[in-house]
């Protein structure tokens, strides 16, 4: 797997749409924040047993089912920004990624490689999404932006890390930020706390 990015630097562009005013960026910041928690998340499930990976619980998922789900959303932007159409509900459920680490290694060796390429796209690029709504509807389709579609996708990661905590209990390499909203992490440390 590749190590953690540099941080990149790219200038900033106002853009008007709709009525309001976004700042239009390199999407390399977000490509690099996702694929460093990624990786970090990564180091946290090569540490567990495979029946620690594998066993689920009475009414809750295996940690491998929630990476695999982690995994889906990165997979699905990296499939669709090329083409402008993002589906996040072209997924796959019991592959080999939630029973495996190893499986899920190579997906996300895939997957990083997808996203080091999008590191030079705008953050405004106009993307459709399709996404399930209700389960009695057909999935819909919304406009969207890339940039925004990799922030959900940042937030997206630290929720399932932070649901694979509960499930791993103190398994695995400490990482208190890990399952933290950069927000949070960020307001704790101005605080003078630990994140």
């Amino acid at each position: 797997m590749a190590s953690p990015p540099e941080p990149s630097k790219a200038p900033d562009r106002a853009t008007e749409g709709a009525g309001t005013q976004t700042t239009d960026t390199s999407c390399a910041p977000l490509v690099d924040a996702l694929r460093l928690r990624l990786t970090r998340l990564a180091a946290r499930i090569t540490a567990l047993s495979p029946e620690q990976y594998t066993a689920a619980g009475a009414r809750a998922s295996s940690i491998g089912a929630h990476w695999r789900h982690t995994l889906d959303v990165p997979e699905a932007i990296v499939s669709g920004a090329a083409r402008g159409l993002i589906d996040y509900e072209a997924r796959a459920r019991g592959t080999p990624c939630e029973h495996h680490v190893e499986a899920s290694l190579r997906r996300l060796e895939r997957i990083d490689a997808g996203l080091r390429q999008l590191a030079d796209l705008r953050t405004a690029t106009p993307i459709t999404i399709v996404t399930q709504i209700t389960p009695e509807r057909a999935p819909a389709r919304l406009r969207s932006c890339l940039g925004r579609e990799l922030a959900n996708a940042l937030s997206h990661t630290v929720h399932h890390a932070a649901l694979i905590k509960l499930r791993a209990g103190d398994l695995g390499p400490p990482d208190d930020e890990l399952d933290m909203a950069p927000g949070t992490v960020a307001f704790r440390r101005e605080q003078g706390g630990a994140a």
